[in-house]
């Protein structure tokens, strides 16, 4: 089962309709929120606990200003997210958006290739298309959603390297006890 966090600058408030589609997808456990401030420790343990990622932004914050421009606001996040998930399993969604069309997702990409190098995917949504979730969406968000469902149905378990690690630890241990008893025997 899949822990999803949803890392952003906003308030959860903002992206509550996204935390509730994610929970409709099937192997999701439960969906995180972590607002991202200048205290970077709660990021950085909270980044550490999920198995998957969303960085989100909103362009009620005046721009999308995600990475790669000035007065950026993710530049950090979204690399130790990268690092962290590696990239199959981070994504950047962009919300509150005039057009959430092809386009404008090219013209962000090309501005913004950071989002390409370091996430899945990039989803877009406009204002529009957010208000049309309560009563029927349009086959374009149907679209985008199911796009998104299999991105996180296909998360890549990460290895858990703290249990390698100890797995390696022991090993050593024991092959360093087996020489010790080895040399002391002769």
């Amino acid at each position: 089962m899949t822990l999803v966090g949803i890392f952003s600058r906003e308030d959860e408030s903002c992206y509550q309709w996204l935390s509730d589609k994610l929970l409709e997808i099937r192997n999701v456990r439960d969906v995180r929120s972590v607002i991202i401030t200048n205290n970077s420790l709660t990021f950085y343990e909270e980044a550490s606990k999920c198995n998957f990622a969303i960085l989100y932004h909103s362009k009620t914050r005046g721009r999308i200003n995600v990475t790669d421009v000035n007065d950026s606001l993710y530049d950090l996040e979204l690399q130790h997210l990268n690092t962290v998930h590696g990239r199959q399993n981070v994504l950047v969604v962009i919300d509150d958006l005039d057009s959430s069309n092809e386009e404008e997702k090219a013209r962000i990409l090309t501005f913004q290739p950071k989002i390409r190098d370091l996430a899945q995917d990039l989803f877009l949504f406009s204002s529009a298309d957010k208000a049309s979730l309560g009563y029927q969406p349009s086959a374009h968000v149907l679209r985008t959603l199911n796009d998104m469902k299999r991105v996180v149905e296909g998360a890549k378990k990460k290895p858990n390297y703290r249990r390698l690690a100890m797995i390696g630890c022991g090993f050593l241990i024991i092959v360093a006890i087996i020489i010790v008893s080895v040399e002391l025997s002769r």
